[in-house]
């Protein structure tokens, strides 16, 4: 019998980076009425984390099989429906606010529901080679920008403006990020662009505020105000510029070897999941705690629901639903 492959450090580490900047942005998006500096943190973490994000999900899609395909969107879709109760009875518990709404999603399900819908368009355009593909969905998105329409109802907006991070990713070979990622000059690079762009957001921030709704994926180009619609495109085109190269900078300077905390990269699903009570929870009884406390918040609950045994239960059940009868 055929072994079991052996993961890849360099990208559970990635993974577990990526995980504790979803859970730290979402506290800073808390904690953004009360503190200044969540309002900069938030915004250095919103212009990479999702789009790197979802870059990872598209490297590791490679399938063509149709069971196969069925049964991982089927598992992410069953995912966001758990996701959506979990809301509902987050939102009726604590704020005493029943409305539910299936398909319109602007908060943390959305991701699942994406993450099953992409993976349906990748196998239904899996003939079509990529890097043209890839073209044509990022003229989509920038189309898209300008239909007000386009927004939360089956987050279609956000599917297309990270669709193509996604494609990207289907485009890109593993092994040679991981050759790349283990050059040490290039992981000094990665710490330097990575401090730069860092401070150049935080020294233009009330320049570039403007363009902080086309960070989420989920807004039209008006969002951002009539004086902006004439070049919207290009901000829309710059500010995947700077996600890219902030990815890039932080695919560097991600740690080649397995370490203590690669483990977590292996779970982020769960972390994701529970992150949903934590987050209603949170705003609701600490929405003024500053960055640095919910920064230790993040690091606890990240190990916290991280531990296997959660993750296999849920893994356990979305496998029993997506398992054909």
């Amino acid at each position: 019998m055929e072994g079991k492959k052996e993961r890849i450090a360099y990208f559970d580490n990635l993974r577990a980076i990526l995980i504790f900047l979803v859970v730290f942005g979402h506290f800073c998006e808390i904690s953004m009425p009360y503190s200044d500096h969540a309002k900069v943190v938030r915004y250095v973490i919103y212009v990479f984390h999702m789009p790197l994000f979802v870059f990872v999900s598209g490297l590791f899609n490679r399938n063509n099989d149709t069971k196969r395909c069925v049964s991982r969107a089927f598992g992410f879709y069953a995912i966001y429906v758990m996701m959506k109760i979990v809301s509902l009875a987050c939102r009726g518990i604590l704020n005493k606010d029943f409305v539910f709404s299936l398909f319109s999603e602007g908060g943390i399900p959305w991701f699942m529901f994406a993450l099953g819908t992409w993976t349906i368009i990748s196998y239904l355009t899996r003939r079509i080679r990529r890097l043209p593909l890839l073209a044509a969905s990022i003229l989509l998105s920038l189309v898209a920008g300008y239909d007000s329409s386009i927004g939360m109802v089956m987050t279609a907006s956000r599917i297309m403006v990270f669709w193509p991070f996604f494609l990207l990713g289907e485009c890109i070979d593993r092994e040679k990020i991981v050759r790349y990622a283990s050059k040490k000059h290039l992981k000094v690079l990665g710490v330097a662009f990575f401090m730069v762009l860092s401070g150049v957001v935080v020294l233009a921030f009330d320049k570039i505020l403007f363009a902080k709704p086309m960070l989420s994926g989920q807004n039209a180009y008006v969002s951002m105000g009539q004086e902006h619609l004439s070049h919207a495109f290009l901000v829309r085109l710059l500010v995947y510029v700077g996600a890219l190269v902030f990815s890039v900078s932080v695919m560097l300077l991600t740690p080649v070897r397995k370490l203590p905390f690669s483990y977590i990269g292996q779970r982020t699903l769960i972390i994701y999941f529970l992150n949903l009570p934590m987050y209603y929870i949170s705003a609701k009884y600490f929405p003024d705690l500053a960055v640095w406390q919910y920064f230790l918040i993040s690091l606890v609950e990240v190990y916290v629901t991280g531990i296997g045994r959660l993750n296999e239960l849920l893994s356990g059940l979305t496998n029993c639903l997506s398992s054909p009868s």
